[in-house]
């Protein structure tokens, strides 16, 4: 590779000293013999230089695994579900300074690569969308890292998947960061999969008492108490252990007032017997 002092100066004007474009400079210049002019959009220039020169399946792949913060050779095979993964993660990841490897085997796009490819994903119709993120769910899932499962059945509109997952952690995984998106998973949640997921709605209720959701809560108690009046699915005993769990939720309300709390507690423990 050769370039005259002309060259130098351009390369040097236009990266300004950004490395990601001097790298991008040079690839370009080993596709076209020519550095690169008259754009300074660093995502357009990372379009044209790095994802259009693949073949249709490259730019799928790379578009598909973007989805994920970083990711394994496994998690990549398990997302892609097809035999030529290490193929493609291969040959992309030795030509593409823009995606690393560490010691421990974590694949990473560069912050600029992952906002490209994930513009594109965007691009894609709804339901591959929702499939990729549901399979991402259950990859996490699997592994048993329950919030990032939920965040990514709730990007696919998962919502059975996601009470589900809730049901499964009981919430323990989430921890007051989390209070706002939480609550808006139950805002957002359609009522009746919520009726068809009292351990789910259990889980939720404890959350936003405990995150200071206190009408989001009371919300959620209609709408148990509605579904255990019309299942048909659940035994008397099942009722009543759900109607218990709610009833010792409501006494939480009541924290501050010792005498309050066990008095709701006593007549509910009474209808319950009488019931």
């Amino acid at each position: 590779l050769t370039a005259d002092g002309g060259d130098i100066a351009a390369l040097a004007a236009a990266s300004e000293g950004w490395i990601s474009m001097v790298y991008l400079n040079f690839k370009a210049y080993a596709q076209t013999g020519a550095w690169i002019s008259g754009s300074t959009d660093i995502f357009n220039l990372i379009d044209q230089i790095l994802l259009a020169p693949l073949s249709e399946r490259q730019q799928e792949f790379l578009i598909l695994i973007g989805i994920t913060d970083g990711f394994t050779a496994e998690q990549a095979a398990y997302l892609w579900q097809q035999p030529d993964t290490e193929e493609l993660l291969g040959f992309l990841s030795q030509s593409n300074a823009f995606i690393t490897r560490n010691e421990n085997g974590v694949y990473r796009y560069h912050h600029m690569l992952r906002q490209c490819v994930r513009q594109k994903f965007s691009g894609l119709p709804a339901d591959r969308q929702a499939a990729a993120y549901a399979r991402l769910g259950d990859w996490h899932l699997s592994r048993q890292e329950y919030i990032a499962a939920e965040v990514s059945y709730h990007r696919a509109g998962a919502w059975e998947k996601l009470l589900d997952a809730l049901s499964i952690d009981c919430g323990k995984s989430l921890g007051s960061e989390y209070g706002e998106m939480l609550y808006q998973w139950s805002v957002e949640c359609p009522i009746p999969l919520l009726r068809e997921h009292p351990d789910a709605v259990l889980v939720l209720m404890h959350k936003l008492f405990a995150f200071q959701h206190v009408p989001e809560m009371l919300r959620l108690k209609e709408i148990l108490l509605k579904s255990l009046e019309t299942s048909a699915a659940l035994t008397e005993q099942e009722r009543q252990d759900y109607l218990g769990e709610c009833e010792l939720m409501m006494s939480f309300l009541k924290y501050n007032d010792i005498s309050g709390m066990s008095a709701h507690l006593s007549k509910d423990m009474t209808d319950i017997l009488e019931g």
